[in-house]
């Protein structure tokens, strides 16, 4: 698992920068339900609050809207132009992508419409097929992302075909205030990827802001309101988490017995088929072959109908971030993970709910910083010794290894 932060349990790059595909869509003003933007929107790359790159989107008299993403991390980072017409319904017919990509290697990327047929080529892949959904790039900035809302809010039902493969769809979770007038809403954006993608529009629905504390993009003058916005949207992606919980958790104080399933044993590599397994609570009362285990009073009865049924996995290189996304990783079999590297305070807020069943996630092991940011750089022993018994005082014990010889003082 890379080591690179943003959205899913497992953190990989923000979805503007490095997501296997942001859709790069956009319409005619009165298409998509929205006023005709302004010339030219500028917008600030942020990083750890600190300003690190911009964001321009321009759109002329024919429609063509152009839009240039460059920022710097630790000497990486994209610098990108992308050049997308479209037709009267707001279809992308051309899109045209060059420049560097984050890990500042040339790429390049086009798609057209031709004949009825739409065809890509990108760094990863090329294709074609029936014209009939929007193509999804695999490079894309902030915009990119706007665009797809403001496509999606005017589609019917909210939902879109994509191309390559998929389909989106959208919701509205908040509103707040904007300073100096008017409103920003926060809507979550599903299909794109494990975890829902959240962004803000303003009242014309134009892009204000997205991303998360690490990275993120907000309308240049409104740097200042990030923070806020980033409570907001986690308070509300929080609701909805807290939501899908109720709805799917199911308990049955008789016990659980699971029957018909192929047993995997680890100790011995090998499938048991035939294989009932009983559950009460958090314990594993009882294994054996079918018919072996009579089900309690009550219990609930699955039949694994000659499926695999294996222990819980462990995903051993995490960095949990969201409300939703411990839920992806219960569907993916994961039971436990090892975050090994994240915001002290955050981080329990989400870990205790998922204890308490509150929201859906594994058991998670916690280790502190290795590398702290850079606004809290070590500067001598007694700062490591603090930092190492902070740890300790919260239960943590991964991320002691990363200074050893204090750990042992």
């Amino acid at each position: 698992m890379a080591e690179t932060p943003a959205p899913s349990i497992v953190m990989g790059m923000p979805a503007h920068i490095l997501s296997p595909r942001i859709l790069l869509l956009v319409g005619a003003a009165l298409c998509l339900g929205g006023a005709a933007p302004p010339a030219e929107q500028r917008y600030t790359v942020l990083m750890s609050g600190a300003a690190k790159g911009s964001l321009r989107v321009v759109e002329n008299a024919e429609g063509e809207r152009r839009s240039t993403y460059s920022f710097r991390d630790r000497g990486r980072g994209p610098d990108l132009e992308t050049v997308v017409r479209v037709n009267a319904r707001g279809v992308p017919v051309h899109i045209a992508i060059s420049g560097t990509d984050y890990r500042r290697i040339a790429t390049a990327e086009t798609f057209s419409i031709a004949g009825g047929r739409a065809t890509w080529t990108s760094a990863v892949d090329e294709g074609n097929a029936s014209v009939g959904g929007y193509y999804v790039a695999n490079e894309g900035d902030a915009e990119a992302t706007a665009m797809l809302a403001r496509a999606l809010l005017a589609a019917p039902g909210r939902k879109l075909k994509l191309l390559p493969s998929g389909e989106a769809s959208i919701r509205s979770l908040a509103t707040r205030p904007i300073a100096g007038g008017g409103t920003a809403t926060l809507y979550a954006i599903d299909g794109l990827g494990m975890s829902p993608l959240g962004i803000w529009l303003d009242g014309n629905r134009q892009l204000f802001a997205s991303g998360s504390n690490w990275i993120g993009v907000i309308r240049e003058g409104h740097e200042a309101e990030q923070a806020a916005l980033l409570a907001a949207e986690a308070d509300a992606f929080q609701q909805a988490a807290h939501a899908t919980a109720k709805r799917l958790t199911q308990t049955n104080p008789a016990g659980v017995l699971i029957k018909g399933a192929r047993l995997f044993d680890a100790e011995t590599r090998t499938l048991r088929p035939g294989t009932s397994v009983l559950v009460r609570g958090e314990t594993i009362a009882a294994v054996g072959a079918d018919g072996s285990i009579a089900a309690p009073a009550g219990a609930r009865v699955i039949d694994a109908r000659g499926r695999v049924l294996i222990p819980g996995m462990w995903d051993m290189h995490v960095h949990v971030l969201g409300s939703e996304e411990g839920v992806m990783a219960l569907a993916a079999g994961v039971t436990t993970a090892r975050d090994l590297g994240n915001d002290p305070v955050p981080l329990k807020r989400i870990t205790d709910q998922f204890d308490s069943g509150v929201l859906l996630g594994p058991r998670v092991l916690k280790a502190g910083q290795a590398a702290p940011a850079e606004r809290e750089l070590l500067s001598d022993a007694a700062a490591v010794q603090a930092y190492v018994d902070a740890d300790v005082e919260r239960s943590y014990r991964l991320g002691i290894a990363a200074f050893p010889e204090v750990a042992r003082t």
